[in-house]
């Protein structure tokens, strides 16, 4: 199926975790995708390591990280967006560039991205199939849907596809 503009667009929920096989799979845990009219993908990722070098690189073996750190390393060095906590910089965003073009950090609070993690695991949860969602009027009065319609949404992060798949 083809995905075709929406204005009450889906809203699909997946655990990174989910798609990566042995010890790498547990180095995963934590970061989510969101994933929005089937064709946007926002990258949830807890605290990040902004060590050297920065922006992260692709690493050589992508299946094979060796730890949290490098995970969450791999996923922004490879996404497009991406909510992250960071108490200094919350409420703020960057772009940053990588092998595959650009990406755009929005940082919310510890706290916020908590809430925003439960919010996701619940509508998770309410998914019996990986391809499952719900229109985001459905999440109405939560975090997450006022992250996404306002802060993302009205951002000038998404190019004019992505809005115009969004119903936007």
């Amino acid at each position: 199926m083809k995905p075709t503009p929406k204005y009450d667009f889906p809203v699909g929920v997946r655990r990174f975790s989910l798609d990566h096989v042995g010890d790498a799979a547990s180095h995963y845990d934590g970061i989510f995708s969101v994933i929005l009219n089937h064709t946007v993908s926002i990258e949830f990722v807890p605290e990040l390591d902004r060590s050297p070098p920065w922006p992260p690189p692709i690493p050589e073996n992508v299946d094979r990280v060796a730890s949290p750190t490098e995970a969450r390393r791999t996923t922004v060095s490879l996404a497009d967006l991406v909510i992250t906590p960071d108490p200094t910089r919350a409420d703020s965003d960057e772009l940053i560039s990588h092998a595959d073009g650009q990406c755009v950090l929005f940082y919310t609070s510890p706290d916020e991205f908590r809430t925003l993690v439960r919010e996701l695991q619940a509508i998770e949860r309410s998914l019996s199939d990986i391809h499952d969602t719900v229109p985001i009027s459905n999440l109405a009065g939560g975090r997450l849907a006022g992250l996404l319609l306002y802060r993302i949404l009205g951002s000038k992060a998404l190019s004019a596809d992505a809005l115009r798949m969004l119903g936007r």
